[in-house]
């Protein structure tokens, strides 16, 4: 009886956690993104800005994923580093917190497989092993779908696995490319590639679920990236302050408001531009095609870059049809 009702007493405390946190988001002008940002809730969010996020791409930023666990993580791991913890210590602590916060926010698909990755990597870091995020992803992937068949179904965890694939495998080749043929800065060049690693990925999933291509996407979430972490952060604060002092909590939900303000502002500007939604053919002939389209631009790429030869060992040289043709030596 005791095993049966610890699980109750556990699911009852992150009820009112989050419930905690909807109250005090709802007393502050401006605040209704913030307890989507930290634990899922989007209950406070109106349907036109729900429209918003969606015609910009951002609403994953109201559903708990990876990016949530790994500010958890990080900010445990980083707090411990400061008492002078060692690396199988630090490993334990973001472990707690890891299980801490999956409790709290609940069973999503989402939070599974992000959960599943991150006690990977951190099983890994514990034993001195380096251990890489792809095949950690897959062992969430095959884990999640042994235990729920059913979640294959769902588009939420089809955008998500798709979305963490896309970001693994193409943020740091598009970052390179963007630093250095296009000259952008670091700082901004790491946001772009992401969101247009995840968008790449995503898309022909996407036009399954909507109509057109969401062109705006990658330019919402460049903008809306500095101010998600900050609500999040802020909203998790206030989640953990909530049940033990209201008033620090109100302030954390103040401060998370601002970041809220700032996301909810990028969605309805950026939904609002024009040529922001491409019109593109529907179903699974509209994926299938945007899909090629995309692998033929990334072909296309790698055999001007290199990284794909020509059979024979050539190489597919740059034209510049504004300049003569160097003559042979």
């Amino acid at each position: 009886q005791h095993r049966e009702s610890l699980p109750t007493k556990i699911g009852a405390t992150a009820a009112i956690l989050r419930q905690t946190l909807v109250r005090l988001a709802s007393g502050v002008p401006g605040a209704e993104l913030v307890p989507g940002f930290a634990v899922g809730d989007t209950s406070l969010v109106s349907e036109q800005l729900s429209d918003a996020m969606l015609e910009s791409s951002l609403t994953h930023l109201t559903a708990v994923s990876g990016s949530n666990t790994g500010l958890v993580i990080a900010a445990m791991v980083w707090c411990v580093s400061r008492l002078r913890a060692g690396r199988r210590l630090r490993s334990c602590a973001a472990a707690c917190a890891l299980i801490t916060f999956v409790f709290v926010v609940g069973p999503d698909s989402s939070v599974q497989r992000a959960a599943l990755m991150a006690a990977v990597l951190l099983i890994g870091a514990f034993g001195g092993h380096r251990s890489a995020a792809l095949p950690a992803l897959g062992f969430a992937v095959i884990a999640l779908l042994t235990f729920d068949p059913w979640q294959s179904l769902q588009p939420g965890f089809a955008l998500s696995v798709a979305a963490t694939c896309g970001i693994l495998l193409c943020t740091m080749p598009l970052t390179n490319w963007l630093r250095s043929r296009a000259r952008i800065p670091r700082i901004l060049a790491l946001p772009i590639a992401a969101a247009l690693a995840a968008q790449l990925f995503c898309g022909p999933l996407i036009l399954l679920l909507q109509q057109g291509v969401p062109a705006v996407g990658v330019l919402a979430n460049v903008i809306a990236a500095p101010a998600a972490p900050i609500g999040t952060g802020f909203g998790l604060i206030a989640t953990v302050l909530g049940p033990v002092s209201p008033t620090l909590a109100s302030v954390a939900v103040s401060v998370a408001s601002l970041a809220a303000r700032w996301v909810a502002a990028t969605a309805e500007i950026c939904a609002e531009l024009p040529g922001g939604r491409w019109h593109w053919p529907e179903g699974w002939p509209g994926a299938l095609l945007l899909a090629g389209c995309q692998l033929s631009l990334v072909l296309a790429w790698a055999l001007m870059s290199g990284r794909i030869g020509l059979p024979g060992g050539g190489r597919v040289e740059p034209r510049s049809p504004w300049h003569e043709k160097p003559a042979a030596s």
